[in-house]
């Protein structure tokens, strides 16, 4: 079962865990994801060295969201 859930938080399948099966739940649970670390780690360093990379632009029109939500009564 930990096997899964490590394989779930992007844990490569040759990474050894040690100690208790509790003990291991707890490690996979708080730790930072492997594959989310690596795209931070990337771009802060393209940043410091000023390497250009591809950001993602979201297309969100804050407007249109306002428009749409602007009848909504949140103080019910």
């Amino acid at each position: 079962m930990n096997r899964e859930r490590a394989r779930i938080r992007t844990f490569p399948d040759w990474y050894e865990f040690s100690g208790t099966k509790e003990s291991i739940r707890k490690q996979i649970g708080g730790a930072i994801l492997p594959d989310g670390t690596k795209v931070i780690i990337q771009s802060i360093l393209s940043t410091i060295y000023d390497i250009k990379y591809p950001a993602s632009l979201a297309n969100i029109d804050v407007n249109k969201i306002l428009e749409d939500n602007a009848q909504l009564n949140f103080c019910a």
